[in-house]
């Protein structure tokens, strides 16, 4: 009985493209990882042009490409482009929509909220139907709500920060998967260095200078976009930290479309609302249903402080909720969560290269965590992110690939 092949698969890319088929990393032998090694570290340094990816990642990061087949590559691209017009339907309405009440569901510090109504009010910013930006997914894969396919993607996240997380460092892969045999008509790299170039600076006028503003968090790769900048002949990217500076039913989709977006978002409780309240009254009476739900914190972008519903106890899973219900208790900044529902989601063979073996790769099974970026600018461009692993034994990811 022929297998079916799986929409994700973990890759020697050398032994692939040579032999016309996908072979799993975990099938070459150790002379062939350590070329492939070699090949990738050479470019990814050169093609950083002196710069360098924060959090150790230039070490981390796997020559061991994941290989996505067209048809889930294309469900992920018609997905985001048709989120992306979400989004613009729903900024639009923000302030305005008053059965909707947005911001009392996402509650926002008086600061973020004031500057926010003068963005939409000021007419000094553009449109954001024509200057959405950019902003990236995290992804799960597990099967499908009508259990039709075994690789279903589901977003779990959004981040919507400017694309210092990682849409340079993916690039740095292009030049090697090229050399070890990726083209075009058999596994096709979906990331270049001068398209993610190109996206970010379109979000900027070219002929203004750039700063990046941050305070402890790094950025993944804005050392890289600081010297990819002055290999081009301008000037580096400047950083500045938030305290240097002053801070002055409507047509949207169609039916089927809306059933596509809503299949691939997971199902997310907010503090305060009913759900969250109907979520405490059945947990109280039934110590299972935590088992269904994980409690995560956000805003803070590292995935710190997840904790599956099925590893706390009734007391501790109760105390959360009771929390998250208190209007009186949470503010934005302070230990702010969400429930989300726990995604049963896929396992794969995957290799760690950075852990040596005497007999060659061999592979462990871990979860996927997938990302993809969307450009927002004067069309929609979708482009694949960072792939993350969890171990069975983890409850966050542990490395990049």
């Amino acid at each position: 009985m022929i297998s079916k092949r799986p929409g994700l698969v973990q890759i020697s890319v050398s032994r692939s493209a040579e032999e016309q088929r996908l072979i799993p990393a975990f099938c070459s032998n150790l002379a062939r990882c350590a070329k492939e090694l070699e090949t990738f570290r050479k470019h990814l340094y050169a093609d950083a042009k002196g710069g360098e990816l924060s959090f150790g990642i230039m070490e981390r990061v796997s020559p061991h490409a994941v290989a996505v087949s067209n048809p889930l590559f294309s469900r992920l691209e018609q997905f985001h482009v048709l989120l992306g017009r979400v989004f613009i339907d729903i900024v639009d309405r923000w302030f305005t929509d008053e059965k909707a009440r947005f911001p009392e569901r996402m509650l926002l510090e008086p600061s973020e909220e004031e500057l926010l109504r003068w963005v939409a009010s000021s007419g000094c910013v553009p449109d954001y139907a024509e200057h959405a930006g950019c902003w990236r997914s995290d992804l799960l894969f597990g099967r499908s709500p009508d259990g039709l396919r075994d690789e279903s993607p589901y977003v779990c996240e959004i981040n919507g920060r400017l694309p210092l997380n990682a849409v340079m460092g993916i690039s740095l892969g292009d030049n090697d998967l090229r050399e070890l045999g990726a083209s075009k008509g058999g596994l096709e790299p979906v990331n270049s260095m001068n398209a993610s170039y190109d996206n970010l600076m379109a979000l900027f006028k070219p002929d203004k200078p750039l700063y990046s503003i941050r305070d402890k968090w790094p950025g993944a790769d804005s050392k890289i976009l600081s010297a990819i900048d002055v290999a081009r002949g301008r000037p580096p990217v400047e950083a500045f930290r938030p305290q240097d500076l002053e801070m002055v039913s409507r047509g949207v989709l169609t039916a089927e479309e809306a059933e596509f977006v809503a299949d691939g978002i997971i199902q997310t409780i907010n503090p305060w609302s009913e759900g969250l309240q109907n979520l405490l009254r059945n947990s109280k009476s039934d110590p299972n249903l935590k088992n269904k739900y994980i409690y995560k914190l956000c805003r803070d972008g590292m995935g710190h402080g997840i904790e599956l519903g099925k590893n706390l106890t009734q007391k501790a899973w109760l105390e959360h909720l009771e929390k998250l219900a208190n209007p009186d208790v949470l503010r934005p900044h302070d230990d702010a969560a969400v429930i989300q529902r726990l995604v049963d989601h896929d396992w794969y063979d995957v290799v760690r290269h950075e852990v040596s073996t005497d007999d060659g790769p061999h592979p462990n099974k871990f979860h996927l965590i997938g990302s993809m970026f969307m450009f927002q600018i004067a069309s929609s461009i979708p482009l694949l992110g960072v792939w993350a692993l969890r171990p069975i034994s983890a409850s966050l990811p542990i490395s990049l690939d």
